[in-house]
């Protein structure tokens, strides 16, 4: 993490914040008992934290945030200089370790509603500190994303209904080129809340992370310019548009990975390609399904993560896509 990555679509990763709640859909809306399938079901970050707690933080709402070091927060400003001097910009992605948009009071209050209990004031007092350490960290990443003009940080969130409310004011209205906004979808309910939201963010790029992709997902009525959701003003208005710019798919890589079904992939790949949105085909993940005479069949690869696109067979060619979008401001 940090000044190396493996993570094909970016440079840098970056975590202000470490630990997180998982973010679920109820089926029913109110019931605890029963959700849709979640990317954060199996979180590799929750299980690296297990170990190392103290500078991971521990996860859930009466979990533990961590706010990073401040050698952490310096890093980037060696990336941009490096980035300048090179004239190739740096793609820093954040957070891999947490969710810059998490709000644990609020989520606190929430799960109470949801599993009927009244939170002790031990629990408020651990969620106000971890609100504290959130709102710290957002306010030193947006600043942050302002003083390094060279780098594009992609910031990632299951939050992305709160963004709008946390990013300095100012962005709403002249956002700043270098702010490209995800959200993560790993399902159609993930589809249907998280992208009329994140259209409404007014960044430079938009994006999609659906990894891991757990089933066929329709993502089409964002692709396209037909929404109008409230305009900020300024120049974000001509410039940017109203769609989701660019999409990046994969699958889960654990030895508890769910199967991935590669037609889901080939599905984002032609709805992409009808409108005109870049797309980054990660990885098949750990346990890839296709579709053979009818029959479901587990693709073996040597590569566990399925990320080796020179592996994967030919009748998959189709599917080694990996595009970078258009910064339009």
């Amino acid at each position: 993490m940090g000044e190396q990555t493996k993570i094909e679509w970016c440079d840098h990763t970056f975590n202000g914040v470490r630990g997180c709640a998982k973010k679920r859909i109820p089926i029913v809306e109110g019931n605890p008992e029963a959700f849709y399938p979640s990317g954060c079901d199996h979180c590799y970050a929750e299980s690296m934290s297990k170990r190392f707690p103290k500078n991971l933080g521990i996860w859930g709402v009466n979990g533990v945030r961590v706010l990073a070091k401040q050698h952490i927060w310096d890093e980037p400003h060696h990336w941009n200089r490096r980035a300048k001097e090179r004239g190739v910009r740096g793609r820093v992605f954040a957070y891999s370790l947490g969710d810059m948009g998490e709000m644990p009071v609020k989520e606190l209050h929430a799960d109470a509603k949801l599993y009927g209990y009244e939170p002790t004031n031990e629990q408020v007092e651990n969620a106000e500190r971890n609100q504290h350490v959130c709102d710290e960290a957002r306010r030193k990443l947006f600043a942050l994303v302002e003083a390094t003009p060279f780098l594009d940080w992609l910031l990632l969130t299951k939050r992305i209904e709160e963004i709008v409310g946390q990013v300095p004011k100012h962005w709403l209205s002249d956002p700043p080129s270098n702010w490209w906004q995800g959200t993560s979808v790993s399902t159609q309910p993930d589809v249907d809340f998280r992208l009329a939201k994140l259209i409404e963010v007014p960044a430079a790029v938009r994006f999609i992370s659906a990894e891991p992709l757990l089933e066929k997902i329709d993502i089409r009525r964002f692709l396209d310019n037909e929404y109008a959701p409230r305009d900020f003003g300024g120049a974000m208005a001509e410039a940017i548009g109203w769609r989701v710019d660019w999409v990046i798919c994969g699958g889960e890589s654990s030895l508890s990975a769910r199967e991935f079904d590669i037609p889901a992939m080939e599905s984002l790949v032609d709805q992409c390609a009808e409108y005109g949105v870049a797309l980054f085909n990660k990885q098949l993940g750990f346990r890839p399904i296709e579709e053979i005479d009818s029959t479901r069949v587990r693709l073996k690869l040597v590569d566990k993560k399925g990320g080796d696109m020179d592996e994967w067979p030919e009748r998959l060619s189709h599917l080694r896509i990996r595009q970078f979008p258009e910064v339009r401001l």
